[in-house]
Parts: C-alpha cells; sequence; structure tokens
C-alpha cells in the first residue's frame, strides 16, 4: 500500500503530524511519502515508480480563495480517474469547501476531525484498495513497475525474435508516418501520440525519423506505469533529447502517465497515434480504440499491434516447445480459454514460460481485427503480420533441422549475426533472415504479431 500526502503544513499542523506518524506505523515507513510542495506532488504523481494507492490532498494549502489543490486534483482525474483521493480542509463546512471538487474527490474530512478518525481513515484505505480493481488491475501496474520496467530493455533486446520485431515495426512506423505527411499536406508540424510507450522505444525512433524525412513532430509519449516513463526519460536525455519543458532540434517530446482506456488529450488532438503490442495485453482493448478515434483529427493515421491468434494457436508448438529462450518476451500462450469479453475471447500469456507472470491478452486474426477497427471508425489500410519463423531462431538452430523442405525454403549456408541492438548485449539476428521472414510472413499470413496502419473516418 502505497499513500501520499500533500499539504503544505505537514510539519507545522499537529493533527497532519498525528496522521502522517499514523499512517507510518500502520503501513510502514517506506510506504507513505508526505510533501508539501505542490509542484513536487505532481513530479511524484506523474514518475510514479511505486504506484501509489491512496493520496491524501489539502485543496487550498493554507490559502483561502486559492485552488491549486483542485487543480492538481483535476489534473489527477484526467491522467487517473480511479485512484482514491481524501481532500482535507480546514474548513468546518465541508459543502461549502468542497463544492467545486466534491465530484472529483473519493472522500472528504476536516483537519480537526483527523486525529478523531483514524478507524474512518483506515476502512476508507482498504475499501478503496478492494474496490479499485473494478476500475483496473493496480496489481499488475505494481508488478510492472517493480518488476518489468527495470529489466525491460534488456529482456526485450536479449530475444532474436523481438529484434526481428522491433526492426520491422520500425518500418512500419516511418511508412505510417510519411501516410500521415501525404494526407495532411504538411510535413513542417505533425503532432503524435504513442500510447503504452513504455521505456520509450518509438520516441527514440520518432526522433531520428523526423531528422531523416525533415518532418517537425511534437509527441506526446503515455503509460500508466510511471517506473516506465522514467526509463523513458532517462534513455531520451542519455541521445540528447530533453522532455518538456525543454526544447531541443525539431522535435519536443512530452511524458504523460495516463491509461489508453482514458487518455488524457482533448478530442482530434493528434494527427498519428501509435498503441504498441502492450495495448491489449494491458488494457480493455474495446474499450481503447474509442478513445484512438476521440483524440484523433479526420483523416489521422493510427497503428495498432496485436498478437495473431491463428500463428499463436496453430503454429505455436510446432516451432517454439522446446526454444522457449530464443523466442520474443511474449513467449507462451496457454490455450486453454478461461473467459470471454464483449468483443474477444481472452486468453492467458505466459512471458517465457513463467506461470507466476501471467498476463490475460486479446488475440485476434486479421479479420477479426479489421472488423472491430471498422465498427469504431477506422478505415484498414494495410494489415500484415511478422515474424513467421526464421528470424526468430537463431542460425544455429535453421542449419540444424533434419527437414529438408525447411531447409530447401531458406536455401541457408550461412548467414551472418550482424545486428547490434540499441540496448543489451548483441543478439543473433540477421539482416537476410529478416527479409526472408518478411517475405514469407507476408506471403504465408503467418507471422505472429499483426500490425494494422489505419485511416480515421466518419462513416466506414
Amino acid at each position: 500500500m502505497q499513500i501520499l500526502l500533500v499539504d503544505n503544513q505537514i510539519e507545522t499542523d499537529v493533527n497532519l503530524s498525528h496522521l502522517m506518524q499514523h499512517l507510518k506505523n500502520e503501513y510502514g515507513k517506506e510506504n507513505v511519502t508526505g510533501l508539501k510542495y505542490i509542484q513536487d506532488a505532481k513530479m511524484c504523481f506523474k514518475y510514479d515508480d511505486k504506484s501509489i494507492d491512496f493520496i491524501f490532498l489539502d485543496i487550498e494549502f493554507g490559502c483561502t480563495g486559492n485552488n491549486i489543490g483542485l487543480e492538481f486534483l483535476e489534473e489527477i482525474r484526467k491522467t487517473d480517474p480511479y485512484i482514491p483521493v481524501c481532500i482535507i480542509t480546514k474548513h468546518d463546512d465541508i459543502n461549502r469547501a468542497f463544492k467545486s471538487g466534491r465530484s472529483l474527490a473519493s472522500f472528504y474530512i476536516t483537519k480537526k476531525d483527523l486525529c478523531n478518525k483514524f478507524n474512518v481513515i483506515d476502512d476508507w484505505i482498504k475499501k478503496s484498495n478492494d474496490e479499485v480493481r473494478f476500475g483496473y488491475d493496480r496489481s499488475l501496474m505494481k508488478s510492472i513497475n517493480s518488476k518489468l520496467a527495470e529489466d525491460y530493455d534488456k529482456i526485450e533486446y536479449s530475444k532474436p525474435g523481438t529484434i526481428a520485431f522491433l526492426y520491422w515495426e520500425d518500418e512500419v512506423i516511418k511508412k505510417a508516418l510519411k501516410m500521415t505527411g501525404d494526407e495532411l499536406g504538411n510535413f513542417q508540424s505533425l503532432k503524435i501520440l504513442d500510447v503504452a510507450c513504455g521505456t520509450g522505444r518509438y520516441e527514440v525512433l520518432l526522433h531520428k525519423a523526423q531528422k531523416e524525412l525533415g518532418i517537425k513532430v511534437d509527441i506526446a509519449a503515455m503509460d500508466f506505469a510511471g517506473k516506465m516513463l522514467i526509463k523513458a526519460r532517462e534513455k531520451l536525455e542519455d541521445i540528447g533529447v530533453y522532455v518538456e519543458p525543454f526544447k531541443t532540434g525539431l522535435c519536443h517530446i512530452k511524458l504523460q502517465r495516463g491509461f489508453a482506456e482514458k487518455i488524457p488529450f482533448p478530442d482530434k488532438e493528434f494527427d498519428l497515434v501509435i498503441f504498441g503490442f502492450g495495448v491489449p495485453s494491458y488494457t480493455r482493448f474495446n474499450y481503447s480504440i474509442p478513445e484512438a478515434n476521440r483524440v484523433l483529427k479526420s483523416g489521422g493515421y493510427a497503428i495498432f499491434t496485436v498478437y495473431n491468434k491463428s500463428s499463436l494457436f496453430n503454429n505455436y508448438r510446432k516451432y517454439f516447445d522446446k526454444r522457449i529462450d530464443e523466442c520474443p518476451l511474449a513467449s507462451w500462450i496457454k490455450f486453454e480459454h478461461f473467459s470471454n469479453s464483449e468483443d474477444q475471447g481472452i486468453y492467458k500469456l505466459v512471458p517465457q514460460g513463467c506461470e507466476e507472470a501471467a498476463i490475460e491478452i486479446q488475440t485476434f486474426t486479421k479479420n477479426e481485427l479489421k472488423d472491430i477497427l471498422n465498427r469504431f471508425h477506422f478505415q484498414a489500410i494495410k494489415i500484415e503480420t511478422f515474424p513467421s519463423l526464421y528470424s526468430i531462431l537463431p542460425v544455429k538452430n535453421i542449419k540444424a533441422w533434419s527437414r529438408e523442405d525447411d531447409r530447401k525454403v531458406l536455401n541457408v549456408h550461412n548467414f551472418p549475426c550482424n545486428y547490434k541492438p540499441p540496448y543489451g548485449e548483441p543478439a543473433p539476428f540477421s539482416y537476410e533472415l529478416y527479409e526472408i521472414d518478411k517475405e514469407h510472413s507476408k506471403e504465408q499470413d503467418c507471422g505472429f504479431y499483426i500490425t494494422a496502419i489505419v485511416k480515421k473516418v466518419e462513416d466506414v
């Protein structure tokens, strides 16, 4: 349980001091953070590396008529519509104090009542911890912050299949960039949103691509895991790109905490929206697609990547049953169908064969993906699958195949492993195998991921 207390009188107000001490005793010192400056609180909430569970917030910060606490609360609700927030006021009349903030806050309490209602406060916290799961899976966010974010790049860039897929997806994004510029007739100012940005790989790509293509881009990159945003910021600063409020070169990048199901940006704000494969893994996809449509300008483009049901369930065991370590991060599907959603069956994805790390995912065939996107007013421009097989398996395994027909498909003798990923150790990836894999996936429609470039239209 992570608790944040924001009030400029934490050290001087007796009631607040007692509340802080109670929270530390009850939930552990390491789990309670006290901040007296609103700007510090905003940064703490944005780059939330532990996943805050409950917030106590002073709405006026000691100044009658100063609603900076309310402004922060409004910002919180745009970013995280579900997190429980208890507003603290010095006013005796709660109705008067919170007339404007009542619909945004979860609970209210006066400062003079703090010490007398520790049991009530503990009940609030317990209740909130139980009920927040109905909004989204906070335990999943905690897991991503505590386990996945730190080693994400190392894990991703150590798998040859992932390297091949990322290399291919980079080509797709550049293609969509050009389509968007051509459609709008303007390559000088494109606004791009990257949903589920993770550690900022696309932002590095877009920073480089805009120089190559001569495009000026403003990028908003969002993720629900604050620690992912921390890693993204570090990565961007390593290459000399400073995120907001700084600007450098042609590229302006803003990192934003938020959820794909409730994107914290206005209607018709962006020319291009990128939904990586984290979206169908960690969100409710049928809620996220309408949000992508809402924030896109008319005629704007979007990129969606999902898991290919056909390949995962028809070809997976044949190729990967005994070679889990050589597959991408999303390396194992539990085959039993355990629940249904409005649009799709939901299955269990087990990263690298680790049952404890299993997450729910939605999988699609190309037609199913096209249908759901069409329903939410997206017209498919290009839908492709990748990878199929060859670039996932290291060259040494391909050479060892006994089936003559497999060897004939590849006509393989010696493919050098000549690719060094941007992070981590060099992976056994070959450009030659990549080209073969790309053609095979296109011809046979057997790739393990589906990436769709779509266009927003008013009527399909």
